[in-house]
């Protein structure tokens, strides 16, 4: 029992002693002096922090920047405006459909032609077959 009690007071001792260490350690984080260590740790945490963003900023803009424009060339090329462009015709039904085939016009049939430089109105006064 003797043994046994002394053990126990040993394990008292050294639980009192961890309890000493975390109230020191927690006094000075929370001394003037600890609290200055941590505000100047988390003002050089910020400090790097902003020199990486204006570092990565002009680069991200840039690069958006040629993403964008990237997408605006592909956009250039799909648009009808580009065939007109390159001399060819869009036929249009009165509703803005396009016409793809000349087997959907019927003589008779009004049609909008859009040219590069601006639109006509046209009346299907005959049909031909073959290209």
């Amino acid at each position: 029992v003797n043994g046994a009690g002394r053990s126990l007071v040993g394990e008292i001792r050294e639980a009192l002693q961890v309890g000493r260490n975390r109230m020191i350690a927690l006094r000075e984080r929370l001394s003037p002096r600890g609290l200055q260590r941590g505000v100047e740790a988390n003002r050089a945490l910020l400090d790097r922090s902003f020199a990486a963003l204006v570092a990565v900023g002009p680069r991200e803009v840039t690069r958006q920047r040629d993403r964008l424009e990237g997408l605006g060339r592909r956009l250039d090329v799909l648009s009808p405006l580009a065939t007109l462009q390159r001399g060819y015709a869009i036929a249009e039904r009165e509703d803005g459909h396009v016409v793809a085939h000349a087997a959907e016009v019927e003589t008779g049939d009004a049609l909008a032609v859009r040219f590069q430089d601006g639109r006509i109105r046209v009346h299907v006064n005959q049909e031909q077959e073959g290209p």
